[in-house]
């Protein structure tokens, strides 16, 4: 596989239209999509996520709409297991990973919850998805949710 079609961003045109920032609609957008899940129950999660797992295999192209709405849901099921909100700066970290680019973050800025959006997303589309970490308390921490 060529290297440029491993890390083919689909999205290229709508990320470089409005640049990626605390400020993007899709950072409010995530946390919008998971309020309105709140009310649902995990067996409604489970067929929501069910449901985009289709549109997604049956459209060529994915759209920024899909991502917040796969963002909304994974953000919800983080709380509802950690009992912990995704802040905007993890939301957008979360979205910049899902689109194949790099986010770098700081000591303390909650990595490993940003990384749902992009785990989940990948695991929607059928991708293989590997975390890998070499802080040993955050494995076996999340290893145990």
């Amino acid at each position: 596989m060529a290297i440029s079609t491993l890390f083919r961003n689909p999205l290229r045109k709508l990320t470089t239209q409005t640049p990626w920032s605390l400020e993007h609609p899709a950072v409010e957008g995530v946390a919008r999509a998971a309020s309105k899940l709140r009310s649902c129950t995990d067996a409604q999660l489970a067929t929501k996520s069910r449901e985009l797992r289709q549109r997604l295999k049956a459209s060529e192209r994915q759209a920024l709409d899909e991502h917040i709405e796969a963002g909304g849901l994974a953000m919800e099921a983080v709380r509802r297991t950690t009992n912990k909100e995704l802040f905007p700066t993890q939301r957008l970290a979360g979205l910049v990973l899902a689109h194949g680019m790099i986010a770098e973050m700081q000591t303390g800025e909650g990595k490993t919850l940003s990384g749902s959006l992009p785990i989940y997303y990948g695991a929607l589309m059928g991708a293989g998805v590997h975390v890998m970490t070499t802080n040993p308390y955050l494995a076996e921490r999340d290893a145990a949710i």
